[in-house]
């Protein structure tokens, strides 16, 4: 017995979601589990309940897929900006799609209500990754928006296609298959980037960083100078403003204007998660991790002292725990006594 076309697409997004998977344990970026999720469930074509013989179902499975699709473009909102939406509409919003799909699944009702609630969404959420990840993902966020949008109003058109029947069948396949092929490539093209794994340049080199001890360091401009030249050829993990990196560095221009390779000094959730994502392709590896902080003093100013302590303790233990190393670059005359005294203790 043959494979229906749509259990088959059914089959290519349930591989494709393994894809995310991957990325997921990788990175450790729930955003990456959440899409893949959100993907695998959509409703494009008539998957899921229809698949399985049991159209009341596919309500339950489409809410389900835009609520998790919802909550993966908050999750990687949060991952990116430092924070997220407030807690009450991360507790509202994406759940009503869920919740819409129960109650016509319950009531065994078929308007497709929940389709074009869902739809409706996922426009909505389109739009709001462009506005927000553009200035992190460029071209692949506009082109990842679009897919929302697409998919948005695939699902607003599921009463006229499936309920209604007034449009051929080929048509709504060869449509679908276009919206899936055309997310697929999205999906694709913003997982898999640079800008969302972080690391690109992590190389075989088995040599320890000349002259940088395991732990945290506390250098100077000045000082550091003196031992740049010698990590030339060693892919250090760098977030700088003042410094110039070697080609074989990973490294991130921390600053407020948006570019390529530029980390928001807001976002050091973003900064924690490519050290974190760094010290475990080194290890892998067999490399020791060498970290450079070249920004403290703006992202005190950014964050407030407190958040930049507790930031920093995170890193350092990230640190210790690998054998990596950590260089911190700032004047001590650009913190008060106790301040100072303070950033010494939490970087001992």
């Amino acid at each position: 017995m043959g494979v229906s076309p749509d259990l088959g697409i059914m089959l290519l997004k349930a591989a494709i979601s393994l894809a995310f998977v991957l990325v997921f344990l990788k990175s450790r970026r729930k955003s990456a589990l959440l899409l893949g999720a959100g993907w695998a469930l959509s409703g494009n074509l008539p998957l899921g309940g229809t698949v399985i013989g049991n159209t009341n179902l596919d309500p339950l499975i489409m809410g389900l897929a835009t609520s998790t699709t919802i909550f993966g473009i908050m999750e990687l909102i949060r991952e990116e900006r430092g924070r997220g939406p407030p807690k009450a509409i991360l507790l509202s919003l994406p759940p009503i799609p869920l919740l819409y799909g129960i109650v016509e699944t319950a009531l065994g009702t078929n308007f497709g209500g929940t389709y074009v609630l869902s739809g409706f969404l996922l426009i909505a959420g389109g739009g709001t990754f462009i506005e927000f990840l553009k200035e992190y993902y460029h071209e692949r966020a506009v082109l990842f928006g679009m897919a929302l949008i697409l998919a948005g109003l695939a699902s607003m058109a599921y009463p006229f296609i499936y309920l209604k029947g007034e449009i051929h069948y080929t048509l709504v396949f060869y449509g679908s298959l276009f919206i899936a092929a055309f997310t697929i490539f999205a999906y694709y093209k913003l997982i898999f980037s640079e800008d969302f794994s972080y690391l690109s340049n992590v190389k075989e080199i088995k040599d320890d960083p000349n002259g940088v001890k395991p732990g945290v360091t506390i250098l100077s401009l000045t000082e550091f100078k003196e031992l740049h030249r010698k990590l030339e050829k060693f892919p250090v993990l760098a977030f700088v403003r003042n410094i110039e990196p070697y080609e074989s560095w990973i490294a991130y221009r921390v600053s407020s204007v948006e570019g390529g390779k530029v980390m928001p000094p807001t976002a050091l959730y973003r900064i924690t998660q490519a050290i974190s994502e760094y010290l475990v392709e080194t290890e892998k590896k067999g490399i020791r991790g060498l970290i450079l902080i070249d920004s403290l003093e703006l992202l005190k100013i950014y964050n407030g002292f407190e958040a930049l302590l507790k930031f920093l303790a995170t890193i350092r233990d990230l640190v210790k725990l690998s054998n990596a190393s950590l260089i911190t670059i700032t004047e001590k005359e650009a913190w008060s006594n106790s301040e100072w005294k303070l950033l010494q203790r939490i970087l001992d």
